[in-house]
């Protein structure tokens, strides 16, 4: 038995693919709608987890080398748009 119905009113087969998709998953459609309810299920499951690495020693370490590499963007951004 599969775990989701989705009624075939509902479903996106059919459905012509946008750009976005494309860029979005770097694969076609596969057709198939995520209920809100599963998505909201698996963040419940992950949300705990990632929480977790995060305030750990390398998850901190990480965080503050993105947040630097991020702020050298805006700065870089910043300064090509006020030229």
């Amino acid at each position: 038995m599969a775990a989701f119905f989705i009624p075939k009113e509902n479903s996106v087969l059919g459905k012509e693919e946008t750009p976005l998709d494309e860029k979005f998953s770097g694969q076609k459609n596969s057709g198939m709608e995520i209920p809100d309810f599963a998505i909201e299920r698996i963040a419940r499951c992950l949300l705990p987890m990632i929480q977790a690495y995060y305030e750990s020693a390398e998850g901190q370490d990480e965080l503050a080398e993105w947040s630097e590499k991020k702020d050298a963007e805006d700065i870089k951004d910043n300064s090509s748009k006020s030229a």
